[in-house]
């Protein structure tokens, strides 16, 4: 009997010492000699969640804080609220590509928690999911996130740089207040609106790139950031002004769309590449010999032009009255000898070279009157046609 007794005694203590649970996809309860409730469980170490199960509930896990590891299937969709919160001793979790949703203080004050991957499939994560994780150095967003809730970063005094993927348009207030180990944060360009406190009292923050796009922003958003020595922005925006209230210096952004200063390239020399000769065969075309071609013949039809009468026109007949031209007879008219006294002309000059020739005046004056005479018959019978006509 005693023997019996000491070997249960040893078989519950072996079992007390397995520190691993199985969760079913059973409304999320816990297999350990027989069915027990999981919540505040002091003996969990590792967890397994079982195949199927689609969500981890809220308070699922709350307080455990023996809780080391949990590994999650890729049927979980979503990670409900408080779900890890306060489980001080969680150092490994993986979140795996199927979870959409992370819900409020998922992972609070999991002070051990030190790297974390959200994947591309989560969309939105609610306040404070990481709220007070101290150890927490490293965490890699999701590149589909649109909004850092408030309080989500608050407080992870180790956390280095965060890349905040490029799709955020909002970072809620408090988002990453207290990461005291912050030494820049490069916000991206669709971000529009920064809460109050969103970076304040990261003391070791010393550059912020803000983007043109932001139109909301506090005095308090950079409170007690004493080691800000630079703002990066672009001109006329409100990173001046956040410059000007922190009095700090502004280094200027430049537009995708300025120019750029010229870059010159080193010189690039290529070794000579000798190609060899490619001889080509003669390549023969046969005589293509072309079928004539026979225009047939075109017969362009008679084309008759009708006769045209002109009526006849009788021209009366003009008599026209004899005109008799009396004789003209024409004296003779002798030219006396012109004698040229001696002494007259100046020497070298002959008289006899300058003949004097007989006057015909007379002959010219009587045949511009025979011509003047036949002018007038001929204007007088042209007078005469034209009265006839006027008559008919």
């Amino acid at each position: 009997m005693k023997k019996i007794i000491a070997v249960s005694l040893i078989l519950l203590l072996m079992l007390s010492a397995i520190p691993v649970f199985s969760v079913s996809a059973e409304e999320y309860t816990v297999v350990y000699d027989g069915t027990v409730s999981y919540r505040g469980s002091d003996l969990i170490t590792t967890v397994v969640i079982a195949d199927g199960v689609t969500a981890i509930s809220d308070n699922a896990f709350e307080e455990c804080s023996n809780l080391t590891t949990v590994i999650i299937p890729s049927s979980v969709t979503k990670i409900g609220e408080k779900a890890f919160n306060n489980c001080n001793n969680l150092t490994n979790v993986n979140i795996p590509e199927s979870v959409t949703f992370i819900g409020y203080k998922a992972f609070y004050y999991c002070t051990s928690l030190t790297n974390v991957v959200i994947p591309n499939s989560v969309t939105y994560m609610e306040d404070a999911v990481f709220l007070g994780c101290s150890g927490l150095t490293s965490v890699v967003l999701s590149e589909n996130l649109t909004k850092i809730s408030a309080h989500t970063f608050h407080n992870c005094i180790n956390l280095q740089n965060v890349i905040i993927p490029d799709k955020v348009t909002e970072i809620g207030e408090k988002a990453f207040k207290d990461c005291s180990s912050f030494t820049e944060i490069v916000i991206p360009d669709k971000v529009r609106n920064i809460g109050s406190l969103a970076f304040s009292d990261c003391s070791k923050l010393g550059t912020v790139t803000l983007p043109k796009s932001l139109n909301t922003i506090y005095e308090d958003t950079f409170d007690g950031c004493t080691g800000i020595k630079t703002i990066r922005c672009y001109a006329d925006s409100y990173g001046e002004d956040v410059a000007e209230f922190l009095g700090v210096s502004i280094e200027y952004l430049q537009d995708v769309n300025e120019s750029y200063p010229d870059v010159s390239y080193p010189d690039v020399s290529y070794p000579d590449v000798s190609y060899p000769d490619v001889s080509y065969p003669d390549v023969s075309y046969p005589d293509v010999s072309y079928p004539d071609i026979s225009i047939p013949d075109i017969s362009i039809p008679d084309i008759s032009i009708p006769d045209i009468s002109i009526p006849n026109v009788s021209i009366p007949d003009v008599s026209i009255p004899d005109i008799s031209i009396p004789d003209v007879s024409i004296p003779d008219v002798s030219i006396p000898n012109v004698s040229i006294p001696d002494g007259v002309l100046p020497d070298g000059i002959n008289p006899n070279d300058f003949p004097i020739e007989k006057d015909n005046t007379t002959e010219i004056l009587i045949l511009v009157l025979i011509f003047l005479l036949i002018g007038a018959v001929v204007a007088i019978v042209l007078i005469l046609k034209h009265k006839s006509k006027s008559q008919k």
